[in-house]
């Protein structure tokens, strides 16, 4: 957020109430909490947003922006179109080991102190003290918000009338490139796949690429306006990603 802020974006985080719960009633929330969440927010800016959103969060924007189009929605290794068992399953086919330290963390995040992260989830050239600070703020999530996430997304019409942007990286263990690329088909939007990325692209060494080539699809946007200047004002804290690649449709 401050990269964007500084280049004259004005950059908000949301905090969900899942962020803060734990027990029963982190696991008690579904979907329509979080939209009420996400809602709550965008309500609160002076006009609509780019969302940008990430993993199952992007699965969240993507059913906010369904409802309650915003100006843009800029989805980063999405939870694919046909529910998070058609990432889940072919995971642990690939990698077993992988598939089951993933649920743990889900669904136990202190089980992170136990073993190594999943396959995928950091690069081989990550940023090791920022992967380990990643990996001490890993927070549970709702198993019923895990449940709701296995269910498909409309197919019989997915795609939106806002403009959308799908970002993929060939690194990523959990979301692969041809499952962003395939979701980027379903919707009807733009793909950009990224060499040598994971799933947790802000703690990338060369994370300023992506971050770049988000905010140049962003700027293409009809009455976006960008002044650059010291990111102030906003709520601002997430580190940012990394790229390689240009846009393109799907």
């Amino acid at each position: 957020m401050p990269y964007a802020a500084a280049r004259g974006f004005d950059a908000w985080g949301v905090t969900f109430r899942s962020h803060t719960r734990t027990g029963w009633p982190l696991h008690s929330l579904g979907l329509g909490d979080y939209l009420e969440d996400l809602q709550s927010a965008v309500n609160r800016l002076p006009a609509k947003p780019v969302l940008v959103a990430h993993s199952l969060g992007a699965w969240v924007a993507y059913h906010f922006a369904r409802q309650c189009a915003p100006k843009a929605l800029v989805l980063i290794s999405p939870v694919p179109a046909d529910g998070i068992l058609s990432l889940f399953l072919p995971l642990v086919a690939r990698d077993p080991w992988s598939a089951v330290r993933l649920a743990g963390i889900a669904l136990y995040p202190p089980v992170r102190l136990l073993a190594d992260p999943p396959v995928g989830i950091y690069s081989a050239d990550v940023d090791q003290a920022g992967a380990a600070r990643c990996t001490s703020q890993l927070r549970g999530e709702s198993w019923r918000a895990l449940a709701e996430a296995c269910v498909p997304w409309p197919l019989t019409n997915p795609s939106l009338s806002v403009p959308t942007l799908v970002i993929g990286f060939t690194r990523d263990g959990i979301v692969t490139a041809e499952q962003a690329q395939r979701t980027a088909r379903q919707l009807g939007a733009d793909l950009q796949i990224h060499e040598g990325f994971s799933h947790t692209p802000t703690v990338e060494h060369d994370w300023e690429r992506v971050a770049r080539d988000m905010l140049a699809w962003i700027r293409r946007l009809p009455g976006i306006r960008s002044t650059p200047r010291s990111p102030v004002g906003a709520r601002r804290g997430t580190r940012q990603a990394a790229s390689t690649s240009a846009d393109r449709r799907t």
